[in-house]
């Protein structure tokens, strides 16, 4: 198979993966440029980095390790303590850290 038409067949499939999952939110969420930035984009782009950009495994258990942070920022800064911004805070926290300790991500291999 050509690379020109393998690269055709996984935009495609992106695509459709894509607009699949804009079906999908589209019933319970909103469609702002401003709100899916902050509360979809960069949290995904966040678990693809601490994972590893070349590992999806990687970034699977970045994905879950951004959800658990989020959720307990909330509770206890949000909640507790009344910090604003307080699941972006937990998730920004948690991608220096790992990007401190291990820059290439938790499963991601050196360049």
């Amino acid at each position: 198979m050509s690379p020109t038409a393998v690269s055709r067949l996984v935009w495609g499939m992106a695509a459709l993966l894509g607009g699949i999952a804009g079906l999908l939110y589209a019933p319970v969420g909103i469609f702002t440029p401003g709100f899916m930035t902050l509360t979809m984009l960069v949290p995904a782009f966040a678990a693809a980095v601490l994972g590893g950009m070349t590992s999806l495994p990687g970034a699977f258990i970045g994905g879950l390790a951004i959800g658990v942070v989020q959720n307990l920022g909330i509770y206890y800064l949000g909640q507790q303590l009344k910090v604003p911004g307080a699941a972006e805070l937990g998730v920004f926290a948690l991608l220096m850290l790992v990007l401190l300790i291990r820059p290439q991500g938790l499963l991601g291999k050196e360049a």
